[in-house]
């Protein structure tokens, strides 16, 4: 990150501040960065050895032209802060829960605090600490977060007065810093605090704002953030001053898809005739255009292909089918359904196996004296092309089929009255009860294809070799089917 910050920079000072891409080289198509900006508000941290500001300084201004420099950026896509917040407050039960576990145990932490009981004070604001971290306190409820920071401190002092701790010493200045970096407003008044608390709090705070490593946000809780709330790009600004009055404009960048955490500052003198919001909104724009000029657009992302081809596909359907030669005089009808199972081998090859019941109806003439089922099954091997959400395709291969027994005849009596009859001849009635038919298949089709669905038409036909005496009597089955497939 440091070596692109370089180059950034160093681009910046030698090239114009507008440029443009050439017509063919510019990008067309692209998704923006989702970045956010927080806190809500810009903290400001006023150094005690500082003489006051000649002039007002509007952090609610700085604030909002760095927002609006960003939301400017054409390659960013700004969550708005009080959105993300919401978000973070809300999104998971688990954090809204460590939320309101902390407000509760505030409450019991300051009672044992002012109740004299500092162990159970120390034990029950450790465990506030805990659950606003868990809730990301730091920028869902800063004030409460910086409150619990505030009376462990207190806490922690009581303690290591009576045990003479310089454990409790150090964490209670660690606390503080805690503080003075959640609510940089809250600080000790010398004439209504002991002088001991007074010292330790001015000890933390000239640490925390001569010491920048103390100020610069976590990668860890950065990178959670940014996990939570599908956050690529975060920002945390801040504003400190020295103790020659001078302001430092400092921004944290946290690039989740490097998980890099990087830290840039400008410092801005101010004078007697320089207006300190003004000042800052120049050095902070200018900080800004250097650094921000170098994320890069992210390429969209192709559109998806649909996967016509490879894989386990399942489809289950309807059918219908003639018989192109039969024993009747005229053609009859066959319905009914299958289920089939085809595996795709390559991007143009596959293999399927089929099963399929159908029963048959009633020829116009009434040749046919009883309907049958018949079962066929086939394995076949095809070949197949993609024409965007079509998929066309043709298989062959053999193809077993059973009848179950029917009679045929052509005479009017046995019509009528049945083959069962007195007056019908039996010489006028045929039997077919036909073991196994055995042939070659064929199919041609089409599959449209809606994410994992797809809606499947085709022509099947079959040619029966064997049998070669009766079984030849039933041949040639034609016809369609109907299906849903569905796509592994």
């Amino acid at each position: 990150m440091a070596a692109i910050l370089a180059l950034c920079a160093l681009l910046w000072t030698s090239a114009p501040v507008a440029q443009t891409l050439p017509e063919d080289e510019a990008v067309e198509d692209y998704e923006r960065h989702r970045a956010l900006l927080l806190p809500e508000r810009l903290p400001l941290y006023l150094h005690p050895d500082a003489p006051p500001f000649v002039g007002a300084l509007n952090t609610s201004a700085i604030y909002d032209a760095v927002r609006r420099h960003l939301r400017q950026q054409p390659y960013l896509e700004m969550l708005p802060s009080s959105e993300a917040l919401q978000l973070l407050r809300t999104s998971r039960s688990d954090i809204a829960q460590a939320l309101a576990d902390a407000t509760v145990d505030l409450g019991h932490g300051k009672s044992h605090f002012f109740g004299f009981n500092i162990e159970a004070a120390i034990d029950t604001l450790q465990r506030v600490l805990l659950s606003y971290e868990r809730g990301f306190g730091e920028f869902t409820a800063a004030e409460e977060y910086a409150q619990a920071q505030q009376f462990l401190a207190y806490a922690l002092m009581e303690r290591a007065a009576e045990q003479g701790s310089t454990d409790d010493t150090s964490l209670a200045r660690k606390a503080f810093q805690e503080m003075i970096r959640l609510a940089p407003h809250i600080v000790l008044d010398p004439d209504r605090q002991p002088p001991e608390r007074v010292a330790l709090y001015d000890e933390a705070r000239h640490l925390f704002l001569d010491t920048p490593a103390l100020r610069r946000s976590s990668p860890e809780r950065a990178r959670a953030i940014c996990s939570l709330l599908d956050i690529e790009l975060l920002l945390v600004p801040r504003l400190v001053q020295a103790p020659d009055t001078s302001l430092r404009f400092e921004l944290d960048i946290y690039e989740y898809e490097t998980d890099e955490m990087s830290s840039v500052d400008v410092s801005i003198p101010l004078g007697a005739d320089v207006n300190p919001t003004e000042a800052v909104i120049e050095a902070a724009d200018a900080l800004l255009s250097r650094h921000i000029c170098c994320i890069m657009p992210k390429p969209a992302p192709p559109e998806p292909e649909l996967d016509l081809g490879l894989g386990l596909s399942l489809d289950m359907g309807f059918l219908y089918f003639i018989f192109l030669e039969s024993p009747t005089s005229t053609l009859f009808d066959n319905m009914g359904g299958y289920f089939r199972v085809s595996y795709s081998i390559s991007e143009y090859f596959f293999v399927t196996g089929r099963l399929a019941l159908s029963f048959s109806g009633r020829d116009r003439e009434g040749d046919l004296q009883s309907t049958f089922n018949t079962f066929r099954a086939s394995l076949n091997a095809g070949i197949a092309k993609d024409f965007g959400w079509i998929r066309l395709f043709f298989s062959s291969g053999v193809e077993l089929a059973k009848t179950s027994a029917f009679a045929v005849s052509n005479n009017i009596v046995c019509k009528v009255y049945g083959i069962d009859d007195p007056f019908c001849p039996a010489k006028d009635v045929r039997h077919y009860d036909i073991d196994l038919l055995v042939g070659l298949d064929a199919s041609l089709g089409f599959a449209i294809g809606i994410d994992q669905v797809f809606l499947l038409g085709q022509l099947q036909s079959a040619f029966y070799v064997l049998p070669i005496d009766e079984g030849k009597e039933l041949n040639f089955p034609l016809g369609f089917d109907v299906a849903l497939q569905y796509r592994f």
